[in-house]
């Protein structure tokens, strides 16, 4: 499903976030990225969805080399992988339906069809009373359950989160981290990069370790140390 071939990235400034790293995520896999800040965690998130590009190496997802990719076909590629956000990066003018409604409409996927599927998915996150209230009007649960809710209704077979639990409390933080279980179960691949210990050490599933941009630790059952 996502394929990292000895992929190096060196930022304008000097900065090396990767230093040949080579991973394989499969169909249906859920995965922990784990390590210190500025380990690279995140530049791997960004190269998964082509907000940045290799200095050199390969990205792989569904076979499609993104770094390869014509800027005219990364929003297809965007239709298959959905993002979500420490800062969940809702529009605050528009309500929840809306903000959902959205990103369907920025990709030209909105259509007959779409009112349903909007409804299906906010129920899916438990938002279905909370429709039409505004961001500030929302918990940060809730705020990053509509996050969720906006990468889930263009049904995307994968999901990249970059710590999405950061900005909630432990009660919250665990529930987005269930609902993303849920969607696993149900065929979607996961990849979450986070500090969270805890919830790595209770999960105990795939956690690749990065340290100073290389994979220093991959462990099918792990925790947040080994």
């Amino acid at each position: 499903m996502i394929v990292l071939e000895d992929v190096h990235k060196v930022y304008p400034n000097g900065t090396q976030a990767l230093n040949g790293v080579s991973l394989e995520i499969p169909e249906r896999d859920f995965a922990f990225l784990v390590g210190p800040s500025g380990a690279g965690k995140t530049t791997i998130i960004r190269l998964i969805n082509r907000d940045e590009t290799v200095t050199t190496g390969s990205v792989f997802v569904e076979a499609t080399d993104v770094t390869r990719l014509r800027r005219r076909d990364v929003p297809q590629l965007r239709r298959r992988v959905g993002v979500i956000y420490q800062d969940y990066k809702l529009l605050p003018s528009l309500t929840v339906r809306q903000n959902v409604e959205f990103v369907l409409k920025a990709t030209n996927e909105f259509d007959h069809l779409s009112d349903g599927l909007v409804e299906e998915t906010l129920a899916t996150v438990g938002l279905t009373r909370r429709t039409n209230h505004y961001p500030h009007q929302l918990s940060g649960g809730e705020q990053q359950r509509t996050a969720i809710a906006r990468a889930l209704v263009r049904r995307c077979p994968i999901l990249v989160a970059d710590e999405p639990t950061g900005n909630l409390d432990q009660e919250s933080g665990w529930e987005t981290i269930q609902l993303l279980v849920q969607l696993n179960a149900r065929g979607t691949t996961v990849v979450i990069a986070t500090h969270n210990r805890t919830l790595v050490d209770t999960m105990r599933r795939r956690v690749i370790e990065i340290e100073r941009g290389r994979v220093v630790r991959d462990e099918p059952e792990g925790g947040y140390y080994g």
